[in-house]
């Protein structure tokens, strides 16, 4: 009797384990990272894989200059190492992928890929795993029976397409992190802390690089290898009072950091001083 009533448990409770880990799985993606290397440059998306019930969400994000800099070398030496260090400046992923070949287009036929042979680099992908996420996994972008090369960009849908392959409107809204070594340019003590302090976020890493060469400086500046200024960056300096900062193009930003931030004397000025 007893023998009965554990084998009825054991039983119930593998049922209840099965169904949670089924809504589990249908809820929560397997994310990849993709750096896609093209004739005319590279691209970076995040790939969001959903078991059975969704389909695949492909989304490109954008790069700041430094970035672009990064990931072109990354792509030139096909190293899978650099690359998932790399990623980590994009956030956390289950998975990071190295397309090396400008030819592959992996966003019209996702399945394929993973089924695919090729010398590409899939880092902690076995080619089992690769094919049995190629089973669970629905493309949600196809060529249908057009010869073109699918563009990730809002579009209105294909008359031709099957319902269920459509084209994502979803625009990207992840921001790079931007890394910033901010100096004291204008002589305030502790201005550079105060700063820092106010704009550091989730996408704005900053580090005290000390004084800027002399403290003469009326307006605060942003030094950059481009002479812009980073989305992220303009945003909470506007939020400071700062709205006309402009981007200095200089070959003096060292090469751990995307841009210098050197605090003038509108410092006084800021919004909560």
């Amino acid at each position: 009797m007893k023998i009965k009533k554990m084998t009825v448990f054991i039983l119930l409770f593998t049922v209840v384990l099965a169904s949670v880990s089924s809504h589990f799985l249908n809820q929560t993606p397997l994310t990849f990272f993709v750096l896609k290397n093209e004739t005319a440059g590279i691209k970076a998306y995040q790939v969001n894989g959903y078991f059975a019930v969704k389909e695949t969400d492909f989304e490109e994000l954008s790069l700041s200059p430094r970035q672009v800099l990064d990931g072109e070398k990354v792509a030139t030496d096909k190293n899978l190492v650099d690359l998932k260090q790399w990623s980590k400046s994009f956030g956390r992923f289950d998975f990071v992928v190295g397309l090396w070949n400008p030819d592959i287009d992996f966003v019209s036929d996702w399945n394929e890929f993973f089924n695919s042979t090729n010398n590409d680099a899939v880092s902690d992908l076995s080619r089992l795993d690769k094919r049995y996420l190629a089973l669970l996994m629905k493309p949600k972008l196809s060529n249908g029976t057009s010869n073109e090369p699918v563009q990730i960009k809002p579009v209105k849908p294909l008359a031709t397409v099957e319902p269920t392959s459509v084209i994502s409107t979803k625009t990207p809204t992840i921001e790079p992190i931007v890394r910033v070594e901010i100096l004291n340019g204008c002589g305030i003590k502790g201005a550079a802390d105060r700063m820092a302090g106010r704009i550091t976020s989730d996408r704005i890493t900053v580090k005290n690089g000390g004084n800027a060469v002399n403290f003469a400086y009326v307006h605060t500046q942003v030094l950059s290898a481009t002479g812009d200024v980073p989305a992220s960056l303009t945003k909470a300096l506007s939020r400071l009072g700062l709205a006309d900062i402009k981007g200095v193009k200089s070959v003096d930003v060292p090469k751990d950091y995307d841009v210098v931030l050197i605090v003038g004397k509108d410092f006084r000025k800021l919004k909560g001083n």
